[in-house]
């Protein structure tokens, strides 16, 4: 029998000091991925909440090994992990959705749809074509992510395709002043490129390990969190490594705020990606593979052919649009004048970004800035 495929996409925008938070499906797995996809050649960003919603909605129809390989992936005991999140990140003003596009003629299972509603928030939709999920990804993306997909997306033996959607408008605790913006090199890996910086003299999360400095941003819904690591210039892929590794304990910040002059690039940054062979060596082999086991969904037999994530991020002086979560620890002003000396943190070399939700420790976004 011709084995039939599931196909799972993931959507989501981003852009504007808990523990690792094992518990979080989808962390480390997101965290890895990112290591696997970056070189340090080129920007790229994943979001393991996006990403953890996608495969868990695949799992909620799975069983057997099949099952077992995407929780343990996901490093989650039961199904149920996932959609814990969703009251928390609804707090943060986190517009999350799904949908499974089903193929006409296939019918999917009642069981099946009843999880997805509940645990997901998420629907069946008759699929009819790429153009049909672009304007839903668009829509539950409030427009950041346009043609997600293309028409040869959708191969012919496509039965269902799971997507999630997960979008963030976030302003900072402590915006940005658009005088104290003006154009400055950022030093990339292929030569110098002149982009705006935004200036800022504040108090804030700080903290340095080695060569590598720490900066926390934080957003005005008390939740929402921008950390950033700025490694020496070459190390952004130990950087990387150091995070897969040690998870948000990475962000080591001195226990008090401290004066900080900022200077960071505005992004608008956009990156498109198959997650597959980076799940594959994640140890997804047996989903990923013709023998997979997703009885649950339909009669048909499914497998999971790819694994695709699109991703915005666009920061400047007001804040983020995107998808994250954060919890501001402390209010955010100007520093006075006659305090201590602040630190200086140039952002002007890749480095990394990671948006979270500090009350839960959900990863939003992660990702590598190598050229604004």
């Amino acid at each position: 029998m011709m084995r039939r495929i599931l196909a799972a996409v993931t959507a989501a925008v981003m852009i504007g000091g808990a523990a690792l938070a094992e518990s979080v499906p989808g962390n480390r797995l997101g965290l890895e991925v990112l290591v696997r996809i970056a070189d340090g050649t080129q920007n790229q960003f994943v979001s393991p909440v996006s990403l953890g919603y996608a495969l868990s909605m695949a799992a909620a129809g799975a069983e057997g090994d099949t099952l077992a390989a995407l929780l343990r992936a996901l490093g989650a005991e039961e199904l149920g992990s996932i959609s814990a999140l969703n009251a928390p990140l609804a707090e943060a003003n986190l517009k999350l959705a799904g949908a499974a596009f089903v193929k006409p003629g296939v019918s999917v299972k009642a069981d099946y749809q009843a999880a997805l509603e509940d645990k997901f928030v998420a629907a069946c939709v008759p699929l009819e074509d790429a153009a049909q999920v672009n304007a839903w990804i668009s829509e539950h993306t409030d427009g950041l992510i346009g043609n997600a997909l293309n028409a040869s997306d959708l191969p012919p033996d496509l039965n269902l395709m799971l997507v999630n959607a997960i979008a963030m408008d976030a302003e900072w605790a402590s915006p940005f002043e658009a005088e104290d913006t003006w154009a400055e090199d950022f030093h990339a890996p292929d030569g110098d490129v002149r982009v705006d910086f935004m200036h800022q003299s504040t108090y804030a999360k700080y903290g340095e390990s080695g060569s590598t400095q720490f900066i926390r941003k934080g957003y005005a819904d008390g939740r929402l969190a921008m950390l950033i690591a700025l490694p020496a210039e070459g190390k952004l892929t130990s950087a990387l490594a150091s995070l897969k590794k040690n998870g948000l304990d990475y962000f080591q910040f001195k226990p008090m705020p401290q004066a900080v002059a900022l200077s960071m690039p505005k992004l608008d940054i956009s990156v498109n990606n198959s997650l597959t062979e980076a799940l594959r060596e994640s140890g997804l082999k047996k989903p990923l593979g013709e023998n997979a086991e997703f009885p649950g969904i339909c009669d048909e037999p499914l497998m999971i052919s790819d694994v695709l994530q699109q991703v915005r991020v666009q920061v400047d002086e007001e804040g983020t649009r995107a998808a994250a979560a954060t919890e501001i620890m402390m209010a955010e002003g100007a520093a006075p004048d006659d305090g201590p000396q602040p630190v200086e943190v140039r952002v002007d070399r890749p480095f990394v970004l990671v948006i979270v939700d500090e009350p839960t420790g959900a990863i939003c976004f992660a990702g590598a800035v190598v050229r604004p």
